[in-house]
């Protein structure tokens, strides 16, 4: 019983104030979701194909149009069989919105586009690819001696420079101890400590690409200590989105005055929780967080007891 409530499915469920309709449009969505992977699943066992790899994604390159050439992404193919969801706002967040906007910027580009996981490693090429667009320095070892040696290698990084990172994630676990007398393990609150105890095999990637496409210009600059002075950085912006209209009467500001969002989904040491409840603790403002906090937190901020501290793990774009 204690499993299926910390489900994601049921913790869903009862956090993100879902109406009947949108219910209803989830079993939908799952649905749409299994056939469209059947599908293709199946079309590509019958053309000889790899069931894994979803080949020829040209949804936004005109029919009409010839390809400039062929692109290989190692990421996340089984978002495509999720494009066609009824309510599509789901996918302009994170993982999901990055995956199917990086494919129509490919298609808008000139390139149709092979999509791989980015766990693929035994991933056999059929064809000459323009671009490799890759999110794991595994696979980039792993597919490298495959592919033609003309491909441009573009890396996607999710988080900092893994150098400068290390090193403020390391300042903070003394910072916390300093503030509340619990000495943290670093191998538990250090997620990305494996970067270190990998590191000759990432600089080497770093070295090999052509170019590394990052989210936000402070992740950026980061990158500014690696050793390949060939790597490009381009600003980053972000597009207002026209299904959410602002309330920007003086009655909501007021209320924004004094209730707080703060969302992260896992990791929380690096993504700061510690500092955020620090900082509301015994203050007159709420904070709302959708981030898991391990049991330490409530050992010591007594979260569950705190009047201002309201804990969600989903919220839905556009409730309350």
């Amino acid at each position: 019983m204690k499993k299926l409530f910390n489900s994601r499915l049921f913790l869903m469920l009862s956090s993100a104030e879902l109406t009947f309709g949108e219910l209803f449009t989830i079993t939908v969505n799952k649905i749409i979701f299994f056939s469209s992977q059947f599908y293709y699943h199946l079309k590509f066992l019958i053309l000889g194909l790899d069931p894994k790899v979803f080949y020829g994604y040209r949804r936004h390159l005109p029919k009409d149009i010839k390809p400039k050439g062929y692109c290989l992404v190692a990421f996340l193919p089984e978002i495509i069989y999720k494009e066609h969801f009824i309510g599509r706002l789901k996918f302009f967040f994170s993982n999901n919105g990055t995956t199917l906007t990086l494919l129509q910027a490919l298609n808008e580009l000139g390139y149709v586009v092979d999509v791989i996981h980015f766990t693929n490693e035994e991933f056999v090429p059929k064809r000459h690819y323009d671009v490799f667009f890759f999110y794991s320095y595994k696979i980039y070892e792993a597919l490298s001696p495959r592919l033609n040696p003309d491909v441009i290698s573009i890396l996607f990084e999710a988080t900092a420079y893994w150098r400068p990172m290390l090193e403020n994630i390391r300042q903070r676990l003394t910072y916390f101890e300093q503030r509340h007398g619990v000495k943290l393990l670093e191998k538990e609150y250090n997620y990305f400590l494996w970067l270190e105890q990998t590191q000759d095999q990432v600089e080497r990637v770093y070295r090999d690409v052509n170019g590394v496409v990052v989210i936000g210009d402070q992740l950026a600059k980061s990158f500014q200590q690696s050793a390949n002075p060939r790597i490009k950085y381009i600003k980053t912006g972000a597009m207002p989105d026209p299904n959410r209209i602002k309330d920007l009467s003086l009655a909501n500001l007021e209320r924004g005055r004094k209730n707080f969002l703060f969302f992260g989904g896992a990791d929380v040491f690096r993504k700061g929780l510690d500092i955020i409840l620090d900082a509301f603790l015994d203050s007159p403002y709420n904070i709302y967080f959708c981030i898991d906090y391990p049991p330490l937190f409530e050992q010591i901020y007594k979260i569950s007891q705190q009047k201002n501290f309201h804990h969600f793990s989903y919220l839905k774009l556009g409730s309350r």
